[in-house]
């Protein structure tokens, strides 16, 4: 059976309406495909390697030649074995992850071995995998999570992190001291930080204080979960290099629960 949900919005006096729907249905490629990942739990903002496997079980004669991998994280394609053999695929990057095109239908029901290297920031991040045959343009298959390796014990696609409230973390710069005299050496700091379990995008601030608390620079971004970096030209607010000495970065984030922020000191010298 379909169940679908339609939201209709309507920003006139008239009132939103619907005219008509069409679905298109297609063969199963698959009636019993399963996909599991491991390992299923993660370090936060830590790059790991993960192994998704797919037993495409139920498969129908003319099999698959496509397999696309989705996830709000940026993924890394690494290397794809079908059954003991390793395949050259040509691999395509999408919006939410990666198509692999295989040079020759899949019609075995083998394990499937798909490996890739990723940072997770957000807990209970899902890796959602699709099969499709390229003769059948826009029709792909999504695979339900469950054992695909007895030898595994996974049974799902979502990745975990630790128990852990913290959501700013790891604030790094690029030198503990900056010279901006223009010798293309240490003339601006690179700032770079993870966002944890942060959904939504959210008002993100970095602010340079001098040693009397006074803010000399200060920029605003909407920011999600991930690793993000930014640079200080050592300016401040007039855009005039600032004066030699110590100065106090901060880096605040405003979320649900309050806010929160980092801070680290940063020298400025001549």
């Amino acid at each position: 059976y379909h169940e679908l949900q339609v939201d209709l919005i309507s920003d006139g006096a008239e009132g939103a309406s619907l005219d008509w729907l069409e679905i298109e249905v297609h063969e199963p490629i698959a009636t019993r495909a399963r996909v599991e990942i491991t390992p299923t739990t993660a370090t936060a903002g830590q790059a790991t390697e993960f192994r998704l496997l797919l037993l495409p079980a139920g498969l129908r004669r003319t099999g698959f030649d496509q397999i696309e991998v989705e996830g709000s994280t940026e993924m890394t394609f690494l290397s794809v074995r079908a059954g003991e053999s390793e395949i050259d695929v040509e691999e395509t990057m999408l919006d939410r992850g990666f198509r692999l095109d295989f040079p020759a239908a899949l019609t075995a029901e083998e394990l499937v071995e798909l490996r890739l290297r990723t940072a997770v920031f957000i807990d209970a991040t899902q890796f959602d995998l699709f099969i499709a045959d390229s003769s059948e343009p826009g029709a792909r298959q999504r695979v339900d999570a469950g054992e695909a390796d007895a030898d595994v014990d996974s049974q799902t696609n979502v990745v975990r992190l630790p128990v852990d409230t913290s959501i700013l973390d790891l604030l790094r710069l690029s030198s503990a001291v900056i010279t901006p005299n223009g010798d293309g050496h240490n003339d601006e700091l690179r700032l770079e930080f993870d966002l944890r379990n942060a959904i939504a995008a959210r008002a993100t601030t970095v602010t340079v204080f001098d040693l009397s608390g006074r803010a000399v620079w200060e920029n605003t971004w909407d920011l999600a979960a991930g690793t993000h970096a930014f640079e200080w030209p050592a300016t401040g607010r007039s855009g005039r290099e600032v004066p030699p000495g110590l100065y106090v970065l901060r880096v605040l984030f405003g979320g649900d629960a309050g806010d929160r922020s980092l801070t680290q000191t940063v020298a400025v010298a001549y």
